[in-house]
């Protein structure tokens, strides 16, 4: 009985021996390195090849958090000439309403003394900085997220239900 010879002795003469392109088959030595490697020692002509925005520095995940902008106390009065002018303050008989949202700051501090009345709306705040504007005779809104999602949704409720009563 004839004894059956190898696979590859089939594939004598045909380039590639069932694996499609050359490249395909070939060891670790024809990816050229691992990692960033082949960017060390190169000449001048072919530097301009490796484009630097791209090749170098890290890629992957990054971090979804947003650093909160702040404000502490006794910055307030500094700032209310600018931000009357961007109508972010309103003066009334009781003092001064800031609305830190509009200015986009999201939290206020405590540090500091303050002297003058401010009724201030912000998303958060420090307990030192609600007390210290209490007793200087002011007051603190803390707007919430959800509060505005669903003040919104509730418009869009109420206003369907008006045009289904009538």
């Amino acid at each position: 009985m004839r004894r059956k010879g190898r696979k590859s002795a089939k594939r004598r003469a045909h380039t590639t021996h069932g694996y499609g392109r050359m490249q395909k088959h070939r060891g670790a030595g024809n990816r050229g390195g691992r990692g960033m490697a082949g960017t060390g020692k190169r000449a001048d002509q072919k530097k301009s090849l490796i484009n630097p925005a791209t090749y170098f520095g890290r890629v992957g995940f990054t971090t979804l958090r947003k650093a909160q902008s702040t404000i502490n106390v006794n910055q307030l009065s500094s700032h209310i000439d600018e931000w009357t002018k961007k109508k972010y303050v309103e003066k009334s008989s009781k003092g001064y309403t800031i609305d830190l949202q509009k200015a986009r700051i999201d939290k206020l501090l405590g540090s500091g003394k303050i002297n003058l009345a401010f009724s201030i709306r912000v998303k958060y705040a420090s307990q030192s900085a609600v007390d210290k504007i209490k007793k200087a005779g002011g007051s603190v809104e803390i707007l919430s997220a959800n509060n505005a999602k669903s003040t919104s949704k509730s418009s869009s409720l109420k206003s369907g239900q008006e045009s289904e009563e009538a």
